[in-house]
C-alpha cells in the first residue's frame, strides 16, 4: 500500500480504542497477508472514489472502508496472536491434498 494513504489518510481517520478485546491491531500489519491485501484494496478504492466529487467518498466509506476496517479491527481479525505492540507471525492454514479426481483436468 502506498505510504500517503496509510500515514496521512487511513490510519489517522480511525480513532479506535484498540484494547485487544473489542478491537485488535498489529503494529506490523504488513506481515499479515490478509491485512496487506485488504489495505491495498482500501487504497485502490480511495484512489478511485476520491475523484468522484459527489458521493464518491461516502461510497468508499460505506462499501469499502467500514467493511474492511471492521474485519481488520475485529477481535477475530487477521492478527489472532498479536497484541497492539507485539507482533507474532501468523500460522497459515495448511490444506490436505485433495482426493484423486477432485479437480478435473483443464
Amino acid at each position: 500500500m502506498k505510504g500517503p494513504l496509510r500515514k496521512q489518510q487511513l490510519l489517522p481517520t480511525y480513532d479506535r480504542d484498540v484494547d485487544g478485546r473489542s478491537a485488535k491491531w498489529c503494529i506490523d500489519w504488513y506481515f499479515h497477508p490478509e491485512a496487506g491485501s485488504r489495505i491495498e484494496a482500501l487504497w485502490r478504492a480511495w484512489e478511485h472514489h476520491r475523484l468522484d466529487g459527489a458521493t464518491g467518498m461516502s461510497v468508499r466509506w460505506k462499501d469499502h472502508a467500514d467493511h474492511d476496517m471492521n474485519v481488520l479491527l475485529d477481535p477475530r481479525s487477521p492478527f489472532p496472536r498479536c497484541a497492539m505492540k507485539a507482533h507474532r507471525d501468523p500460522e497459515h492454514l495448511e490444506p490436505k491434498k485433495a482426493p484423486a479426481g477432485w479437480f478435473p483436468d483443464v
